[in-house]
């Protein structure tokens, strides 16, 4: 939230509604990329972010809160199908 409200918003002027359509924003899955993007001047500066953890996504989501985007980028990628309700164990195996 700092990151988008204070320094995107605020600070550069980029909106909300510009970061959901990536005009100006650009997401990079791997630190390493995201700083070398910036060296080939790609970019003109790379935020690092700590990712969320499952735990964290469970009680937002569950609290009725909504997250930031790109906050539920996992990798690698769960199953085709699975939820996080059948993982947390809250509806039964189908078979």
């Amino acid at each position: 939230m700092l990151l988008h409200r204070v320094m995107l918003e605020k600070g550069l002027g980029i909106t909300a509604k510009a970061v959901e359509a990536e005009k100006f924003v650009s997401y990079e899955r791997e630190m390493e990329k995201a700083i070398a993007t910036v060296d080939r001047v790609e970019a003109q500066m790379a935020c690092l972010l700590k990712p969320v953890c499952v735990e964290q996504v469970v009680g937002i989501a569950l609290g009725g809160g909504v997250l930031l985007q790109k906050s539920t980028d996992f990798y690698p990628k769960p199953l085709s199908g699975e939820t996080i309700f059948r993982i947390a164990g809250r509806i039964g195996d189908p078979t």
